[in-house]
């Protein structure tokens, strides 16, 4: 059997492979359409039944409302008779007041049912609520699944088939003019050589080897760069090295381990509002590739470095820096003689004698907490109903999102500012329910 044949087999085989799936995924839909037929006409018949029940009750109380009308003629009448014969005044007394206990009873009768009719309609109510769910739940899974089926149908994106231990083969469309043709590319993980084959072979191996080797560094950002204030600057630092005169610590030996050569250099992201997002790099336990969409061709580019981003917290630093300032030695206790107040000295002028304190200057840790100490007192007088309103006046939004865009603008939220946005919620807004989701919005 020739290459050429094998060729063939291969796509005669992803051939089967995708009208299989596509035939799956048909089924799936149309065993979808037909459950969720079922559960269409079980719901119209539950509605039909609850329908003819409201009917029912409608009858019975116009059947009392006529009722009560005919009650309510009697009672008319006895009136009048009332006023023609006073000598069977209390005789009409006693009768009147049993028509009044029946009309009680009637208007107590009327009451339940108003109640199991307005019960009825919540139940009809949230079945409806319940349906219009579904279906937009169907609909949605339609569409997920119309989707997948003309992604196979049409090889959309990647499809990555496993050949053998350590072996994948990569199957993508459009790498060459013949829009029938499939490609793929078959990249083996264990050897130095990744790219072992290229089908059909508009590309050499070597050649592919060659572009799938040429950018051997990515640097992927996790952080959401619409949310940062412009203009973002990027830099990359190294670790500040201690000023500090080390110590005699009496120790005989210790074990000192040095920092590999990537983790010096550290990336860090800054935006205009002085919000610094340090990366951290992460241990690869397997293999990860980046696919460059090129338009008409892909491009894959191995990850040897994955860094997370991780907003930076001024506040650790400053209180390391406190804190390995205070470990410095302490300045010894000058020594004072005794002095016998009543001895003469021979050169007492008989001045008065002032001593002088001398401040001392703050360190360079000191001056970054007084810094910092002053950023949050100015951000805690900033904060107020004014500022609330400001962010509200842009429209609705929820309490995760309010509480975001002050953490945005004041970087420090604490329990007086937290008292401060739960009164004005309280006092000022009103809470909108929809969907699930519980949305803040100011009063009119």
């Amino acid at each position: 059997m020739t290459s050429e044949d094998t060729k063939h087999h291969s796509l005669a085989d992803i051939q089967k492979v995708a009208d299989e799936i596509c035939g799956e995924v048909d089924s799936f839909c149309t065993m979808l359409r037909r459950h969720v037929q079922a559960c269409r006409s079980r719901f119209q018949e539950t509605k039909t039944k609850k329908e003819e029940e409201i009917d029912d009750l409608r009858q019975r109380i116009a059947q009392e409302k006529e009722r009560a009308l005919a009650l309510e003629g009697e009672q008319a009448e006895l009136r009048e008779s009332m006023g023609d014969e006073k000598e069977n005044h209390k005789l009409l007394e006693c009768e009147l007041s049993e028509i009044r206990n029946q009309i009680a009873k009637l208007s107590l009768v009327k009451r339940g049912h108003e109640e199991m009719l307005d019960n009825l309609e919540s139940t009809l109510y949230a079945l409806t609520r319940k349906a219009d769910s579904q279906m937009q739940k169907r609909e949605v899974r339609e569409a997920k699944a119309a989707k997948l089926a003309s992604y196979y149908r049409a090889f959309m994106g990647i499809d990555i088939v496993p050949e053998s231990h350590n072996v994948l083969r990569i199957v993508f469309s459009n790498l060459c003019s013949n829009a029938d043709a499939r490609g793929s590319v078959l990249i083996d993980f264990s050897g130095e050589g990744v790219v072992i084959d290229v089908v059909p072979p508009v590309l050499s191996a070597e050649k592919a080897q060659l572009c799938f080797k040429k950018s051997r560094r990515m640097l992927v950002s996790g952080i959401k760069m619409d949310t940062l204030a412009h203009p973002i600057a990027m830099s990359i630092s190294k670790e500040e090295e201690s000023e500090e005169i080390p110590r005699n610590t009496k120790r005989r030996s210790e074990v000192v381990e040095d920092e590999p050569a990537a983790e010096a250099c550290v990336y860090e992201i800054a935006d205009a509002e002085n919000r610094v997002f340090t990366s951290k790099q992460v241990g690869l336990s397997s293999h990860y590739f980046a696919f460059i969409n090129l338009g008409s061709s892909l491009r894959v580019v191995p990850l040897n470095e994955w860094r997370r981003f991780s907003l930076k917290s001024s506040y650790n630093e400053v209180v390391e820096d406190v804190s390995l300032s205070g470990l410095e030695a302490k300045e010894k206790e000058e020594e004072v003689e005794e002095i016998d107040y009543q001895e003469k000295f021979d050169d007492d002028n008989s001045e008065d004698e002032m001593q002088v304190r001398v401040e001392k200057k703050l360190s360079r840790a000191g001056k970054k907490m007084r810094n910092l100490m002053k950023t949050y007192e100015v951000k805690e007088q900033n904060l107020g109903v004014e500022d609330l309103r400001d962010i509200l006046s842009k429209g609705r939004m929820t309490l995760k999102d309010l509480i975001n865009e002050v953490r945005g603008r004041f970087k420090h939220i604490d329990e007086r500012a937290k008292d401060t946005i739960r009164t004005f919620i309280k006092d000022e807004c009103a809470i909108v329910e929809e969907a699930d989701n519980k949305y803040v919005v100011l009063k009119e």
